[in-house]
């Protein structure tokens, strides 16, 4: 289980939330996932963020109903570029089976993806 934790401009486009509770601690290796839209250009994403290791990926931001479900394959992929062994990669997959939504919750978490948006997509740097 996991928490997807969205900034208030996504979790207005999510359903009031449901399944598990404030109590439920996420049993993911990689813990919350911090969430927000990203547009570059023509492209609309979804920045999506650890909150354990800071590793950051990108999501198309199409239907995002299956947002989560999306989540766990680009991190699946992530980790496998990264060589981390099958086996470990499986378990976060089926760990991340089960999610909740729900508002965000660390400023730090926020800043490291501000930082990765303007740094990344800003073509004056770099």
């Amino acid at each position: 289980m996991f928490t997807l934790r969205c900034t208030r401009r996504l979790l207005s486009r999510f359903p009031p939330a449901g399944g598990p509770t404030d109590e439920d601690q996420s049993t993911t290796v990689l813990g919350d996932w911090y969430a927000n839209v990203l547009n570059v250009a023509r492209l609309r994403l979804v920045l999506c963020t650890s909150d354990r290791s800071l590793l950051t990926v990108l999501v198309p931001a199409k239907n995002l109903s299956a947002l989560p479900g999306r989540l766990t394959g680009a991190v699946a992929a992530m980790l496998a570029e990264l060589r981390v062994a099958p086996a470990a990669i499986e378990r976060e997959r089926r760990a991340m089976d089960v999610h909740r939504i729900a508002p965000t919750a660390s400023r730090r978490v926020l800043g490291s993806m501000n930082d990765f948006a303007y740094s990344e997509w800003n073509p004056r740097i770099g």
